[in-house]
Order: structure tokens, then sequence, then C-alpha cells
């Protein structure tokens, strides 16, 4: 009897190591294709927002993370293990900052801070020369 079962041991052993290696099944996620559309950018967009998608996958997974950066806050991500769709989002009423030179006003608008320090500093010269008499 032992005879008969050593093909068969022999035959399980070879093919074990196959099994290992055969791919898993879709599963539960998604299929390729579309992002769901709760998670898209026009779901997501308010009337005064900008909201772009961004596609990642597990080999880049912080790959819109860049988009912080430019002023997007992550609104949505949509389900899936190796690729899935993000949508980043930031308020188009927003007016881009400025950098450099231009950054700062000169003689804006609003002079009450200008005209309480020039009457400080009337106040402290006629307080100056009248002690100096």
């Amino acid at each position: 009897m032992t005879v008969k079962l050593r093909p068969l041991i022999v035959a399980l052993l070879v093919v074990a190591p196959a099994w290992a290696d055969v791919a898993p099944g879709p599963g539960p996620g998604p299929s390729p294709g579309p992002p769901p559309p709760e998670c898209t950018a026009q779901r997501i967009a308010g009337p005064h927002d900008q909201c772009l998608d961004c596609g990642a996958s597990y080999e880049q997974p912080n790959k819109c993370q860049e988009l912080g950066a430019q002023g997007y806050r992550q609104a949505c991500r949509a389900p899936g293990a190796s690729v899935w769709n993000e949508v980043w989002c930031r308020s188009g009423s927003q007016p881009d900052r400025k950098r450099g030179c231009g950054a700062c006003a000169v003689g804006g608008e609003d002079r009450s801070t200008s005209l309480v320090a020039l009457g400080l500093l009337l106040a402290g010269a006629l307080a100056w020369g009248a002690r100096r008499r």
C-alpha cells in the first residue's frame, strides 16, 4: 500500500508550490475603470471650488500630496488597494498669494494707522518743544 501512495504524494509535493503562484481573484474592491461617482471632482466641487482628480497607486501612494503645496486639500479618496482616485480641492474665491515685492501693499486704502502714527509724532514733537522752553 505504501508503494501505491508514493507517486501520489510525490505528485502533490511537486504541484503544491505552483498553487502558491496563482494570482488572487479580483476581490471585493472596485474594478479597474472610472472611480465611483461619489469621489469625482465633478461631484465634490462646490460653486466656487477648483477640484482635481488625482490617480494614485501602491507604487506612488503619496503622488497627490504635492497638490497640498499648491493650496489644495484632500476632499475624498475612492476605495482601492492597488489603484485609487483622490479628489483635491481649493476655494476658487481666494486670490493667489503674492510673493516677493508684490506681496506688500504700499499706501493701502486704510490710512487710519498712518494718521494715528502722524498724530503721535506731532504730539511728541509738541511735548518735546514745550519741555525745551
